[in-house]
């Protein structure tokens, strides 16, 4: 798993393999009819975001997804919220995936955890006829200009408590470190720093 061709190839065989993530073309095949129209009488219903956001944590876009047609099939009109490769760190990165935390500080999830997220959730979704709004889509380059300032130049005992327009983020930023580390503390990892600075980052960009 340390080697980048290894990982990637990992991600495809998981992102293939049957029952990643629901089939929910082939569920509805036979009711095809039936479906569009409730997307259709759905469209006047109320405005529901469902912010999977991270599309490869399969437990999570199985649940959601599922949530998605419920909702529908009741009415609302759901929209769907993911990460198109835009974040520098997510819940899908943990020490498992990256045992070299030096490749992560260097180049975060881009290289090959991102390869088996966005587009196989993108496909699931719009299998069902749902909008997907992508990350990149809504941020602009002065949110990536501020996210990157502010989680370079925040001291590192201050990250924790760093609060934007009333937001937690500080605290977001570090349980998505400590979920990397599988730990309660980043005492005494070498890397603690530069990688709850990644999160921090990704934290104010998933607010702006």
């Amino acid at each position: 798993m340390r080697s980048l061709l290894l990982k990637r190839l990992y991600l495809e065989i998981v992102s293939r393999r049957h029952g990643y993530l629901p089939d929910w073309g082939k569920t509805f095949s036979r009711e095809r009819d039936a479906w569009n129209n409730a997307l259709k009488s759905a469209k006047g219903g109320a405005n529901i975001l469902i912010a999977t956001n991270t599309g490869g944590h399969v437990p999570s876009s199985t649940l959601e997804s599922l949530l998605a047609v419920a909702l529908t099939l009741r009415g609302a009109n759901v929209h769907v919220m993911l990460c198109d490769e835009a974040l520098p760190a997510c819940l899908l990165c943990t020490v498992g995936l990256y045992p070299d935390h030096k490749q992560f500080v260097r180049y975060g999830p881009n290289r090959d955890a991102c390869k088996g997220c966005y587009r196989p959730a993108s496909r699931m979704y719009r299998s069902l006829g749902l909008t997907v709004h992508r990350f990149s889509e809504l941020l602009v380059p002065e949110d990536e200009e501020r996210a990157e300032s502010v989680s370079a130049s925040l001291p590192f005992a201050d990250i924790p408590g760093y609060t934007m327009d009333g937001l937690s983020l500080g605290e977001h930023a570090l349980a998505g470190a400590l979920r990397f580390y599988a730990r309660g503390d980043l005492e005494g990892q070498k890397y603690a720093e530069p990688i709850l600075r990644r999160y921090l980052k990704a934290a104010i960009l998933t607010a702006c």
